[in-house]
């Protein structure tokens, strides 16, 4: 193996984190395609299941959806996010 770089140690170490964040939670939110990307990596572009349910191996059996990253909303996704929130809201409800 090889020394992991700086970048990798702090990936790591929020991977971590994260994680931790998530035990006893029954529903999560992903904000942006990295994060996706890291806890669904079969799928990479956040638009593309924004507002939908997912499976995440990482996470196990909690309701996990994603939405686009708020800083992004000024590049024209403001609907794709407000329908994501709106419908995580309503089924997180529900739990």
């Amino acid at each position: 193996g090889h020394l992991p770089n700086k970048k990798e140690a702090d990936l790591e170490w929020n991977l971590k984190r994260a994680l931790e964040e998530a035990k006893g939670r029954k529903a999560i939110l992903l904000l942006g395609s990295e994060l996706l990307r890291v806890f669904v990596p079969e799928h990479s572009k956040v638009l593309d299941v924004a507002g939908l349910k997912l499976s995440s191996h990482l996470l196990g059996k909690k309701l996990v959806m994603a939405a686009p990253h708020p800083s992004t909303v000024q590049h024209g996704n403001f609907g794709e996010l407000r329908f994501a929130l709106e419908k995580f809201v309503k089924l997180a409800s529900k739990l």
